[in-house]
């Protein structure tokens, strides 16, 4: 009768005992164990990544492979057209449909207007001797009149910069100032004399534009 074996028979074979095979030859062993010291020296061929950067690294080096990636170029908006002169569709409704009626109150808007951005001018530069806070108001009335006439036929850009002046000149109306040499006021008449120049330019250019329909003005 077959018997198990005890655990008893493999305690007095020993640790040093060859086990064998059935038909008696020895059999492979395990293959040995790296200690952990051993384990230790070869990770760091593993995982490069691990290793620690090199002597020659120096602080540039590090601060370069963490530096945040530069945010992507953004393009430039192409500059927004600028405004004809004169929009000739809605001037021609505005007269009526008659196109030698609307020639005719171009040339009267041009020599109407022209006074005004005359008297702008002269108020601007102080031959009417006013006080600080009537002059401005002047030039936001003046400013005022311009922008109303062009906006009846439709010379956008004469309009817009003469609002700009006048709602400027409005604001200044409403400060306080010392006397004529407050560097405030000085300040406030150099810039609406820039934005007076502003309106001089649209105007010239609307001058160009009719001319060169063959309206004299």
């Amino acid at each position: 009768m077959d018997t198990e074996p005890s655990s008893q028979g493999f305690s007095e074979a020993g640790s040093g005992a060859l086990i064998k095979n059935i038909d008696g030859s020895p059999a492979p062993t395990a293959a040995p164990t790296a200690s952990p010291a051993q384990a230790f020296a070869v990770a760091p061929s593993l995982e490069p990544s691990l290793q620690p950067p090199p002597e020659h690294a120096g602080p540039a080096t590090v601060e370069a492979a963490f530096a945040p990636l530069a945010p992507p170029q953004q393009p430039v908006p192409d500059p927004e057209p600028a405004l004809d002169p004169i929009d000739w569709t809605l001037a021609l409704e505005q007269c009526g449909g008659d196109d030698e009626f609307m020639h005719e109150i171009l040339v009267d808007l041009m020599s109407e207007t022209g006074g005004l951005m005359d008297s702008l001018t002269s108020t601007l530069s102080g031959q009417g001797s006013l006080a600080p806070q009537p002059l401005f108001t002047r030039v936001s009335q003046t400013s005022h009149a311009i922008k109303g006439a062009m906006a009846n036929l439709s010379c956008n850009p004469v309009r817009l910069a003469t609002f700009k002046l006048e709602q400027f000149a409005a604001s200044c109306a409403k400060q306080a100032y010392e006397n004529m040499a407050d560097p405030l006021f000085l300040t406030n008449l150099q810039e609406s004399g820039k934005l007076r120049d502003a309106v001089g330019e649209e105007f010239e250019r609307l001058r160009g534009e009719l001319r060169s329909k063959g309206i004299e003005c």
